[in-house]
């Protein structure tokens, strides 16, 4: 096993009682401004004409991203790590303030993330196991979050579009991946992940632009959204030698996503994403051709890869393809 990560810019190895420990650091710095011209709340006399009331806006915004962490091989094939890293968004400007009478048209205050992580990465049984597990705690404060709403008002544009600080959010996780080698032609794999995330405040600003359009509805829910509770998969790979006829292999996999919600009001969610594949394939015995069968998406289960909600009437979005299913042929010259 490596002793230290790939990713460190600095790492220091201390040994302990004959074990090295390697203590790696990841520097990081990052200064931004920015100066613009943003119709204010008095608006335009003439949208023709442009005649306008404008303020100057500026802002300015820096971090430190560091990433400090810690790893110990125990053993020659398992080890156990932690490490802690911070990261940050920006600030900025909203351009299409198209009623900074109710929504600011900045400047947003800069997202800061602070992440804990402790994992284990092993393998057993003479290297036939491997064994994958990891927790995780996010903090994050002043999470920006880009709202899309409708704008009430007769004289108004279709929809507001605006980055607003939504508040401050801690997100809890759990990951972890199997693969194991049961014989020397049979392999299984297996995932699961749990997540939880919420709000641990709302930014006033929230409820400021709530009272200003009349929402019926709560512009910012309590969870954020697309953070799936549980998630989980299980598949199998089957060789089956076939002598003079080449090589068999027979696969599958099942994967499932939970429920949530994918808009930052909590009104809409994605239902629980299902999804089987299969395939068929032959390896001739010098390898040159190969032909798969294949399905994915076997059970047609609709997916969707995103929703909006167009200007509060409706909601559209693009879907995933359903099922696929067809023969490949591949020949590799020698």
């Amino acid at each position: 096993m490596d002793k230290c990560f790939a990713t460190e810019s600095w790492c220091a190895t201390r040994v302990h009682d004959g074990i090295q420990i390697p203590i790696f650091f990841v520097p990081g710095f990052t200064d931004q401004n920015q100066i613009i011209t943003s119709v204010n709340g008095v608006g335009c006399a003439d949208v023709i004409a442009f005649k306008c009331t404008f303020d100057n806006l500026s802002g300015d915004w820096s971090n430190v991203t560091p990433k400090l962490g810690i790893q110990w091989a125990y053993n020659d094939d398992s080890q156990v790590y932690a490490y802690y890293s911070k990261g940050f968004r920006s600030g900025g400007f909203n351009f299409r303030n198209a009623d900074p009478a109710v929504i600011p048209p900045g400047p947003t205050r800069e997202e800061e993330v602070n992440t804990f992580e402790v994992g284990l990465k092993t393998e057993f049984a003479d290297g036939r196991m491997r064994l994958n597990l990891a927790a995780f705690h996010n903090e994050i404060t002043d999470a920006q979050r880009e709202i899309n709403v409708g704008d009430p008002s007769p004289a108004g544009v279709v929809v507001l579009q605006a980055t607003i600080n939504a508040g401050d959010v801690t997100i809890d996780g759990i990951e972890a991946d199997f693969v194991g080698l049961l014989t020397d032609n049979f392999s299984v794999t297996a995932s699961y992940g749990w997540i939880d995330g919420d709000y641990d405040s709302i930014d006033p600003v929230v409820a400021q632009i709530e009272a200003g359009l009349g929402l019926p509805f709560p512009l910012i829910g309590g969870q954020p959204p697309r953070l799936a509770p549980t998630n989980y998969s299980v598949g199998f790979s089957w060789d089956i030698p076939a002598g003079g006829l080449g090589l068999f292999n027979v696969s599958s996999n099942y994967s499932f996503r939970e429920a949530h919600f994918y808009d930052d009001s909590n009104l809409n969610e994605f239902e629980d994403q299902k999804r089987v594949n299969a395939s068929i394939n032959w390896f001739a015995p010098n390898e040159s051709w190969q032909v798969s069968v294949y399905d994915k998406n076997l059970n047609d289960h609709p997916n969707y890869g995103n929703l909006t909600s167009i200007a509060g009437l409706y909601i559209a979005g693009p879907m995933q393809k359903g099922r696929i299913y067809g023969i490949e042929v591949n020949f590799r010259m020698q």
